[in-house]
């Protein structure tokens, strides 16, 4: 072993046993969620160091038991009866510290390397006082461990980058895990993706770790081949209607069967014998019940998840009748194990809070948030659609935009068009960051895993994404927007001035965003999330003074015009653009059906800004500034406040 993990077995000497006792979950099915399916039924076990495998046939509740040992799903009491203990304790407050969950789908960042995903891993999940040396050390283990050598330096990859290959990309996810090595490790279908080879390397890795500081591994398994089964050390094996068939030392599990007349051939795989007593058995005679109980009134036939196919299965199974579920309930292993059941948890008093595992985060949040900025931050530099195109679309929008605008003269139409231009780059400013939608909702499957697994806090993931996309994602592009747009519509020379507008649009894009930001964590779709920041936006322009005079709005609606970000950027710009100008030329006006009379008059700017309501005081300009930090500060409030309390979840 290395000097790092030699280092961290003095975090986690203390080994672990889980159990679960009596366990009964059941889910909302349906849009409402008003009919219950249950998912397991009285589901008693005891988890010590060493591999245990949970099997069972698909929809059996395998992933449901792993998530709920993991504690990696908020669960409403009324779904859930039982209890979960930890060495005979409730689980503590950062239980999700010392262990680790592989899920079952790839959790990776696809634009970093292999060994830049691990040594992520690494610089988060282990303590400041291991140096990077070891660090670097402990990820050059891992990939060699996991047979990763060769495509280390190897991009994972993404949509437009292409990358590693399935099974190494899976790899990858159980090597972050395994950084940290856990008191603790789950994982979701381990071998799903491996190869035959494969599969069985990283089962015999899972067994050292196993054996080398007391680790405990649940793992979900479908059909193992014979080589991956001889390396479990306990098997939980469920029935097709989530109850436990088996619960037992790997050792016995043949001879269990065999007593009870089922035995397994010679050359047949062990795994696959289980299982096909399972689906021939156990869920023949379980299903059965509840379809009776259903004729009853007691059950419906959809709660019991019975069809007309499997109503004539049972009549020709009708002599096939062995309940699997039952005769473990009667057996001395079942005895055994409620023995050591009770043993934990004598009664339902009794129950301890706590008083180990007092661990916090291994990185502090200064550090927490350096690698998350710097691994968004090259996210965005190898991926060129967003890193060039852009600022080549905003560059390009600048100037085209510019010419159409160009020079605007100060005549009878000036100010309708330096009106119109400053409009169309206040709108520039929220439309073009639509795709800060995006921002939190990419992330989102990599943030949930991450932060059940202990690798950040929420805060330092907020401010990181922060760092990376608002500044040089939103902010740069708005400042090589305004600096090309401004100059080509000959907005006033006054640097002051130029300033200004570039300060008001800064903060309309701030805004903007902070308004996609929290529907994109609200919502977390974003196609939905669009859909409702397009409406606020038109919203937002309706209210700004260009489409209408706000002095004209009914009172009852009017104070939309408060919360509008187009009118808050609008009408300051308007008005330090063209409270000191004069807007002169010929107009032509009609006497009588033929008689026309031309007159040069000339407008002020200030009589101008006060028929279109918009105020021009210094008082005016820097309210709307003010209001527009308010916007600012809620909108970003609201989308932390939202990452904070996030759901747990896989």
């Amino acid at each position: 072993m290395t000097s790092s993990e030699t280092s961290l077995d003095k975090n986690y000497i203390e080994s672990a046993v889980l159990s679960c006792h009596n366990l009964c979950y059941q889910v909302g099915i349906g849009l409402r969620k008003k009919t219950e399916k249950k998912i397991l039924r009285d589901v008693s076990g005891v988890y010590r160091p060493g591999l245990t495998a949970i099997m069972g046939p698909s929809g059996s509740g395998k992933t449901s038991l792993i998530d709920l040992l993991a504690d990696r799903v908020d669960i409403d009491p009324k779904q859930l009866k039982g209890k979960i203990l930890l060495n005979g304790s409730r689980f503590p407050s950062n239980y999700h510290i010392i262990s680790g969950y592989v899920v079952q789908d790839d959790v990776v960042t696809g634009s970093l390397t292999v060994r830049e995903n691990l040594l992520f891993a690494a610089n988060m999940r282990l303590k400041s006082d291991i140096g990077a040396d070891a660090k670097k050390e402990l990820v050059d283990s891992i990939l060699k461990e996991l047979l990763l050598q060769k495509c280390a330096n190897t991009k994972v990859g993404t949509e437009l980058i292409k990358g590693v290959s399935g099974g190494e990309r899976k790899r990858c996810n159980i090597g972050m895990e395994l950084v940290v090595s856990p008191k603790i490790l789950f994982l979701d279908e381990p071998t799903t993706g491996l190869d035959a080879s494969t599969s069985l390397t990283v089962m015999k890795i899972l067994r050292r770790l196993a054996s080398h500081g007391g680790r405990t591994i649940i793992f979900s398994v479908h059909q193992p081949r014979f080589s991956i089964f001889k390396q479990f050390d306990c098997l939980h094996l469920l029935s097709a209607h989530g109850q436990t068939v088996y619960h037992g030392a790997v050792s016995n599990v043949i001879d269990y069967f065999s007593n009870i007349d089922l035995k397994c051939e010679s050359f047949n795989n062990p795994a696959d014998f289980f299982l096909d007593c399972v689906l021939k058995h156990n869920s023949t005679r379980f299903a059965e019940k509840e379809l009776d109980n259903g004729k009853k009134g007691n059950v419906n036939d959809s709660e019991a998840g019975v069809t007309k196919e499997q109503e004539e299965f049972f009549d020709i199974a009708e002599n096939d009748k062995m309940d699997l579920a039952s005769l473990f309930q009667k057996s001395s292993e079942n005895q055994n194990l409620l023995q050591d059941c009770s043993k934990i948890c004598p009664t339902d008093d009794s129950v301890s809070k706590p008083e180990s595992f007092k661990v916090s985060y291994a990185s502090t949040w200064f550090e927490q948030f350096f690698y998350l900025s710097k691994r968004s931050f090259i996210n965005y530099t190898r991926n060129p659609a967003i890193s060039f195109i852009e600022l080549s679309m905003m560059a390009f929008l600048a100037l085209f935009c510019g010419i159409f605008f160009w020079d605007i003269e100060h005549d009878q139409n000036g100010f309708q068009n330096i009106y119109g231009a400053l409009f169309f780059m206040t709108a520039q400013m929220m439309w073009t960051n639509l795709s800060s939608i995006e921002t939190f909702i990419q992330d989102r499957n990599l943030f949930l895993h991450e932060l059940a697994n202990g690798y950040y806090r929420p805060s330092s993931f907020f401010f990181g994404k922060l760092a990376t996309d608002l500044f040089p994602r939103r902010l740069f592009p708005t400042i090589i927007f305004v600096s090309i747009f401004y100059w080509m519509c000959g907005m006033e020379p006054d640097i002051d001035k130029f300033f200004f507008a570039l300060l008001v649009c800064t903060l309309a894009t701030m805004a903007g965003c902070g308004v996609a930001f929290f529907f994109g964590v609200l919502v977390g779709n974003f196609a939905i999330a669009s859909s409702l920041v397009t409406l606020f936006y038109i919203t937002f322009m309706i209210f700004g003074g260009l489409m209408m005079n706000v002095e004209d709005m009914k009172p009852w609606i009017s104070w939309l015009q408060w919360i509008s970000i187009t009118r808050h950027s609008l009408g300051p710009m308007t008005a330090s653009q063209t409270e000191n100008l004069e807007f002169c030329g010929t107009r032509t006006f009609e006497l009588n059906n033929n008689t026309y009379k031309s007159q040069y008059t000339c407008e002020n700017g200030v009589d101008i800004l006060k028929q279109q309501g918009i105020g021009h005081d210094a008082e005016d300009l820097w309210l709307s500034v003010v209001i527009l930090f308010i916007i600012i500060v809620v909108t970003f409030s609201a989308t932390f406040t939202k990452i904070i309390f996030t759901k747990k979840q896989k």
